[in-house]
């Protein structure tokens, strides 16, 4: 089995073209593990849905090719019992992008197989 590691770049929400930020508003409440491609760049998306204070992160620490899929691997951080959180509706996430032409795929194989896998890590 060759694995190969996939180079990404961590992204904030504002940072992002506002096609992008239309979609996490359509994705943030519900668990979900999602890409989208925009303008030769892959989008990678995990939230974990609505939360009602903070002291929650998604961290995606790995992307790599398995033979012919990619391996997303994510942690969830959840707030410590002891720390002090303010109550207020926050939205965790983690979003990454990957440069479409570093990972030999056309676009209509992304879109139409199985390409992305994620998995849960300690």
């Amino acid at each position: 089995m060759k694995h190969l590691d996939i180079s990404f770049e961590r992204k904030y929400i504002e940072c992002v073209p506002e096609d992008i930020q239309i979609w996490f508003d359509l994705c943030k409440e519900e668990q979900n593990y999602c890409f989208k491609i925009l303008n030769g760049s892959i989008y990678i998306l995990i939230t974990i849905g609505e939360k009602t204070s903070g002291g929650y992160q998604v961290n995606i620490k790995k992307i790599e090719k398995v033979d012919s899929s990619y391996n997303v691997s994510y942690s969830i951080i959840l707030p410590k019992e002891e720390q002090a959180n303010i109550t207020s509706f926050v939205y965790p996430y983690d979003l990454v992008v990957i440069a479409q032409n570093s990972i030999n795929e056309t676009e209509e194989d992304i879109l139409t197989e199985d390409l992305f896998k994620f998995s849960l890590v300690e």
